[in-house]
């Protein structure tokens, strides 16, 4: 460490010591990981020695920070400045204070019905619209749907493969269209229109792209297209990851085994899967139905059959050996 010097561990060390981790463990988001510890350089100071960055002065940052901040953001800053000390404790033996926990409710319970879906589809340009409604049915993640290509698309086999490259848990996944016509149907149109702007300006291997300048471009991971949909449609509260939940959601009222269904939508634990599985009010409207057919054929079924009379056994037709002389007695 390059300000290392004399026993003193400033914070430009420990913000050196999680982005050299970050990128030896080839994670991504390394501009999430500058963005959460550049406020609290800024706070305490790049120079500061960490060793007296205490329980009390953390304390006190993230109550500052809850004023303009949203909780997720400060937690997630505070866990990346925890993470820095725990690397540094490896290093040169720095002690970890203690760091205040901020709970954080913020799992959304917005759902996409097929009416919304159509209403922005309407405002959409006619090259995003296949993006959406691959998104919609599969439930995949914006930036894998982007960058999907043709030679990942087995028409064949019937089959969608996603490289682990292209995932977001580097876990490669395969979702099946072989029985699903209505994505089959989709990757074909999407295959047509492909072939006919191949003919005009040359090979174009993403499977979704926006022709725009006279050839196929990828579609942005953040374009004011879809935003501007949305406000027309009356939906700018819904967001492009709540089609993630809403195919959760159906998987689990089509009772899709959820080992299968973390398959299919690339969840890697049942813990993150059951966030996007809320239960909604027609859920529990169904299941209220369920229950109260059942309760009233049972009640149905105990008036028609008549109660029955225990029998008690007489003694006279004991049929067990009389007792031995001397024997204790049998209390059976």
């Amino acid at each position: 460490m390059s300000a290392h010097v004399q026993g003193l561990v400033r914070f430009c060390d420990l913000v050196e010591t999680v982005v050299r981790d970050h990128v030896v463990s080839g994670k991504r988001g390394l501009r999430t990981v500058r963005n959460a510890l550049r406020p609290i350089g800024e706070h305490f100071g790049l120079d500061e020695d960490v060793r007296k960055i205490t329980y009390d002065r953390i304390c006190k940052y993230a109550e500052k920070r809850l004023e303009t901040m949203a909780r997720a953001s400060v937690r997630l800053e505070l866990d990346f400045l925890k993470r820095g000390f725990r690397l540094l404790s490896f290093v040169f033996g720095v002690e970890v204070p203690r760091f205040p926990i901020i709970l954080v409710d913020n799992a959304r319970h917005e759902y996409w019905s097929d009416e919304d879906l159509a209403l922005v589809l309407a405002h959409l340009p006619e090259d995003y619209r296949p993006w959406l409604e691959f998104i919609r049915l599969t439930g995949w993640r914006r930036h894998e749907a982007t960058g999907l290509l043709w030679a990942q698309v087995d028409f064949d086999g019937g089959a969608v493969k996603l490289l682990g490259s292209n995932s977001k848990n580097r876990s490669p996944r395969i979702f099946p269209f072989a029985g699903f016509p209505r994505l089959k149907s989709l990757l074909e149109l999407q295959r047509k229109r492909t072939d006919e702007i191949e003919r005009q300006s040359g090979q174009v291997p993403l499977v979704f792209w926006r022709y725009w300048g006279g050839r196929a471009r990828p579609i942005p991971q953040h374009t004011e297209v879809w935003d501007e949909a949305r406000r027309k449609a009356g939906l700018f509260g819904k967001r492009l990851h709540d089609f993630r939940r809403t195919v959760v959601r159906d998987l689990e009222r089509a009772r899709v085994p959820r080992s299968v269904a973390m398959r299919l939508t690339g969840h890697k634990t049942e813990a993150v899967y059951r966030r996007y599985a809320i239960t909604c009010e027609q859920d529990l409207l169904d299941g209220v139905e369920r229950y109260s057919a059942t309760l009233g054929a049972l009640f149905v079924r105990s008036k028609q059959e008549p109660a029955r009379k225990s029998r008690r056994r007489s003694p006279k037709n004991d049929d067990r050996d009389p007792p031995r002389p001397g024997a204790l007695p049998d209390f059976r």
